[in-house]
């Protein structure tokens, strides 16, 4: 652990959050199921499912660091640096403003959703991709979180 005691004259800081990837808790306990994350609506199409909804609005505020209720390309970047380890440049933020609802150039909370409903419709519903991101935030495959 790493701490800094001192006085910050008055000007703009910019705080960064920094994980190592460390499990601070124990996981709770072992599951023997597995969470469905989609599923196939009457007309054929993915959908996402509402347990699944509800993590990815837990994950959207936790990435939201403003707290405005969107994303913008940096907060966006934690998260991918985060799941993937990798950001997202300009030209790919162009394409999420285009495809997805935004608000003042930034990324809402249903672009996000429609965002990971896209990537599982690439994938023809298989969510192993889905997994890599939630599992990499510190949720289980029972959807819970269980590690921070």
């Amino acid at each position: 652990m790493f701490r800094w005691k001192g006085e910050l004259g008055s000007g703009i800081y910019w705080l960064i959050p920094f994980t190592t990837g460390c499990r601070l808790k124990k996981i709770k306990k072992q599951i023997t199921g597995e969470a469905k994350l989609v599923y196939r609506n009457e007309d054929g199409e993915l959908s996402l499912t509402k347990e699944f909804k509800a993590a990815l609005s837990d994950i959207f505020e936790m990435i939201d660091l403003d707290g405005n209720g969107l994303l913008s390309l940096e907060e966006y970047n934690f998260f991918e640096l985060r799941t993937s380890g990798e950001k997202c440049d300009e030209e790919a933020w162009a394409v999420c403003r285009e495809n997805f609802d935004t608000k003042k150039n930034e990324l809402t909370r249903q672009g996000f959703m429609d965002l990971n409903l896209m990537e599982a419709n690439d994938r023809e519903g298989d969510p192993s991709d889905l997994w890599v991101t939630l599992l990499s935030l510190g949720y289980n495959k029972a959807l819970e979180m269980t590690a921070v």
